[in-house]
């Protein structure tokens, strides 16, 4: 999200780019074919929405410097219902509760696990990159999943929170107009 939008005075403009934002995480929340993403530095607010919305989440070392939250709440913006949901979809409800409420931002090794945004780790003495370890676990994803089977389960494991955004998607739009 570009934060002078979301800042600023057009209400509209704020409720259009977080419709945006919301479609393009549906794309991915969706997708049939296995959303593989690696990320390489800082994901907060939409980067880390898009993590959420991804199936497998490869991050950068422990070592690296890099931020990973939804920090919306300390930047006084009240999260979207798609954000809320695609986050209940993939965290715990104690890190649900922290990780909006409290707009914890985390390190690449606390981002794993249980805190719900990240899956795998590239080792720092790794030879591969974050990317190239993405690629090659989409590779493998690739000859694993079978269809329609995949896109099946992906879809009704997230059934409620789809469904739930589409149908709240232009009332909670209103909330950003206001």
């Amino acid at each position: 999200f570009d934060l002078s939008v979301m800042m600023g005075k057009d209400k509209d403009a704020v409720a259009e780019m977080i419709t945006q934002g919301c479609n393009f995480g549906l794309r991915l929340f969706e997708h049939k074919l296995p959303i593989v993403i690696g990320c390489t530095g800082h994901a907060l607010a939409m980067g880390a929405i898009t993590l959420l919305a991804s199936d497998l989440r490869i991050g950068p070392s422990a070592g690296t410097k890099a931020k990973i939250g939804l920090n919306e709440i300390a930047i006084n913006v009240s999260p979207p219902i798609f954000m809320t949901e695609m986050a209940r979809a993939k965290m715990s409800p104690q890190m649900l509760n922290k990780n909006i409420l409290h707009a914890l931002v985390h390190s690449p090794e606390k981002a794993m696990g249980e805190a719900g945004f990240l899956d795998e780790l590239v080792d720092e003495d790794s030879k591969e990159s974050v990317i190239e370890c993405a690629i090659r676990r989409a590779q493998e994803l690739g000859d694993i999943v079978q269809q329609p089977a995949f896109h099946e389960a992906k879809l009704l494991m997230r059934k409620e929170a789809r469904e739930l955004v589409k149908r709240t998607l232009a009332e909670d739009m209103d909330r950003y107009r206001k």
